[in-house]
């Protein structure tokens, strides 16, 4: 089990590191090699259209922009920046525990927090999803 739970962190954190490196590569203000599928079939934007442009304006420090290409961009970036630091630490201290008691309430508390954390940052998203004439 905590093998298989380690290198899930590895990968979740591997597959984070690119996402930052793609937003940092990309600027916000330069055509994405990616078009949003939804806002091609239905001519509007879905709720995470500018989530990458957003990502990318943050990566540069420019919040006020990253805001203005979607509202969501700030909370899910900072989801996303807190759930590497989770995955990092949440390895270290599996290298650092051997019993099976220990293991498992770090994965408790570790999966308790990413879930409380998702839905705080994907709040809004969520509600648009679920009801799209309301926001």
């Amino acid at each position: 089990m905590i093998k298989t739970y380690t290198l899930i962190n590895w990968v979740f954190a591997g597959i984070l590191i690119l996402v930052f490196i793609y937003s940092g590569i990309h600027s916000p203000d330069h055509a994405y090699p990616f078009n949003c599928y939804y806002e091609l079939k239905y001519h509007r934007a879905c709720p995470t259209c500018g989530l990458s442009r957003g990502f990318s304006a943050i990566m540069r420090g420019e919040f006020k922009e990253a805001n203005r290409y979607n509202i969501n961009a700030i909370p899910v970036f900072f989801f996303f920046a807190v759930q590497l630091f989770l995955r990092l630490l949440v390895n270290l201290l599996l290298v650092k525990v051997s019993d099976f008691k220990s293991v498992k309430r770090i994965r408790n508390i570790d999966v308790m927090l990413t879930i409380v954390m998702f839905l705080w940052a994907f709040h809004l998203i969520i509600l648009k999803i679920i009801s799209p004439g309301t926001f």
